[in-house]
């Protein structure tokens, strides 16, 4: 079957297209469009249609001026009119100039099978959707083997790390102080010139105490 699709939108002539092809059985190079009237006629006079899908409005051409022109070229035109609601009076003129089907927009699948069996008189096989394939079943045979426990490594065994013991812990302490008092008497040295209120000498004398408990504290333990 060979048909031709008239309308100046291309999503339209994409959704009849798909119809035609996926639900109606179709083939794709017996599918014509045209945008406009005159891409129409000259379409029609070349491939000769069995069915024509025909936009209602057109630019520069109404539909039903375009269905006289087709009946012009073919008496037995057998033309289905493709309208929104709301055209009710353009269908009617379509329907007196020759047009012998309607369906509505969007189109679907099903509406537009029934308007070409009525016009054509022609029952259209449905195409059936192909079932989803199922997966083979796995071959066992194909499963890897799988280790047996006996021969699987253990896993690893966390190790503790032990951290510094109680007396390390003080000689890191008394080594941090005395680098402090290091520090702070090489800064009384450096700034002995400096009126500083005595902050200086303050801060000294409290790292020295500090490190004369520390060490008073040590030799109690001992």
């Amino acid at each position: 079957m060979v048909a031709l699709i008239v309308d100046d939108a291309v999503f339209m002539r994409m959704a009849l297209k798909n119809i035609l092809l996926k639900d109606c059985g179709i083939d794709k190079a017996d599918i014509y469009e045209a945008n406009n009237g005159d891409g129409a006629l000259k379409l029609y006079r070349q491939t000769k249609p069995e069915i024509v899908f025909l936009d209602v409005q057109m630019p520069g051409q109404s539909g039903p001026q375009l269905v006289e022109e087709l009946m012009k070229i073919d008496p037995n035109a057998k033309i289905i009119m493709c309208a929104l609601v709301g055209r009710k009076a353009e269908m009617v003129e379509c329907a007196d100039a020759g047009a012998r089907g309607y369906i509505k927009k969007p189109p679907q699948p099903e509406r537009v099978i029934q308007a070409i069996e009525h016009v054509t008189g022609r029952k259209i096989k449905r195409v059936q959707p192909e079932p989803p394939k199922e997966s083979a079943p796995a071959n066992p045979q194909d499963k890897p083997a799988e280790k047996s426990p006996a021969l699987q490594a253990p896993p690893p065994v966390a190790q503790e790390v032990e951290g510094p013991s109680p007396e390390e812990q003080v000689l890191a302490l008394k080594g941090e102080i005395d680098a402090v008092r290091e520090e702070v008497l090489a800064l009384k040295q450096l700034f002995e010139s400096i009126d500083t209120g005595g902050a200086i000498e303050n801060l000294t004398q409290e790292v020295i105490a500090l490190g004369q408990l520390f060490e008073g504290s040590d030799r109690d333990k001992k």
